[in-house]
């Protein structure tokens, strides 16, 4: 699959984690989208699209564990490249915050939300 085909499939459903009340929906996408994030070249498009980033901030209130969980996997893909990384610290001043609130929100028997909040916030604090 080419980088054009990833474009425009990330463009085609980037919003449907906030444009619909189906769950199922919601989840999948994000799932979508964090597989997308994988791409290196991606990565740049989601943090140019402050839309999306403003939706992926506000997806981090939801209280369905599986959306919340696969958002922060987005952010960790993209906060994997250093500019990439500086973009999201620039262009969305509130995904710190909600990072902390779910990390702050998780216990001990959802482990594997705090190792992957744990692991966004990591990412967010490296140099560049």
């Amino acid at each position: 699959m080419t980088n054009e085909i990833r474009i425009d499939i990330f463009n085609s459903i980037k919003l449907y984690i906030l444009a619909t009340q189906n769950e199922e929906i919601q989840i999948e996408t994000v799932r979508v989208l964090s597989n997308l994030s994988r791409h290196s070249a991606l990565c740049d498009e989601f943090v140019d699209d402050k839309t999306f980033l403003e939706a992926l901030t506000v997806v981090l209130d939801n209280t369905l564990r599986d959306l919340v969980y696969y958002s922060v996997g987005i952010i960790i893909n993209v906060t994997l490249h250093p500019k990439s990384r500086m973009n999201i610290l620039e262009n969305t001043k509130g995904v710190v915050p909600k990072l902390i609130d779910v990390l702050k929100d998780s216990n001990i028997e959802d482990i594997d939300m705090s190792k992957v909040v744990s692991k966004a916030l990591h990412n967010l604090t490296q140099a560049k």
